[in-house]
């Protein structure tokens, strides 16, 4: 019995290498035809490169050969040459939609507004500008800015004297508007803030309190 199990185990084991060695030599025997189908679809796209009349265009296919790309076909492990975009004639990127596809639909621009539409008016013009108080031997009222568009304006104001000052904003008197406070008298460091709606002209900003009458700047709104 011992004889015949050791025979049993030799003959199983010379089997198995047999085979072992018949899918090597398949394995190899796909490789090459691999290959040699490679080297047939480079030996063909050169020779078509060959076939064009001028030499601009014979340059650019050479440049599309190099610029090739390999692509992996799944289960069967062959390398095959695929184009670039933009380089062969013909060729499409990978993944690229295409016109007639359903994800080559591309979104249309919204139609123009007809003439009857309404059109949505403009957005207002919103600005800023500051107002300080100081006092340098005289009491002193300094702004940010000379001019400001036309439009929803704030106006901020910050006193930086140790007296007390308050905020007014004068229209132009062809407005007919009343003057607005915009800050309250404040001790130093206070201030306030406050948005109007001013239109073209020559606006006043001023301290009201007795004695600060050289308190007060011009503001042009354009």
């Amino acid at each position: 019995m011992t004889g015949r199990s050791g025979a049993l185990v030799v003959a199983l084991v010379l089997v198995c290498a047999g085979l072992a060695g018949g899918a090597g030599a398949v394995g190899a025997g796909a490789a090459k035809r691999s290959a040699a189908a490679d080297g047939a679809a480079a030996r063909s796209a050169k020779a078509a490169c060959a076939k064009r009349t001028s030499r601009a265009a014979r340059a650019k296919c050479r440049r599309g050969r190099r610029a090739a790309v390999y692509r992996r076909v799944p289960r069967r492990g062959r390398a095959v040459l695929a184009p670039v975009a933009g380089v062969w004639p013909g060729a499409t990127r990978p993944g690229a939609a295409t016109p007639s596809g359903p994800a080559g639909t591309t979104a249309s621009p919204p139609p123009a507004p007809g003439p009857g539409a309404p059109v949505a008016p403009p957005a207002p013009v919103t600005g800023s500008v500051g107002a300080e108080a100081y006092d340098f031997g005289t009491f002193v009222l300094r702004l940010t800015r000379s001019s400001v568009a036309a439009g929803e304006l704030t106006i901020y104001f910050r006193n930086y004297d140790v007296s007390e000052h308050n905020l007014w904003l004068d229209p132009p008197a062809s407005t007919g508007r009343p003057s607005l406070m915009i800050s309250e008298a404040v001790g130093e460091h206070g201030g306030a803030a406050k948005t109007v709606a001013v239109t073209p002209g020559t606006w006043r900003l001023y301290c009201s309190l007795t004695g600060h009458d050289a308190m007060t700047r011009d503001l042009a709104v354009q």
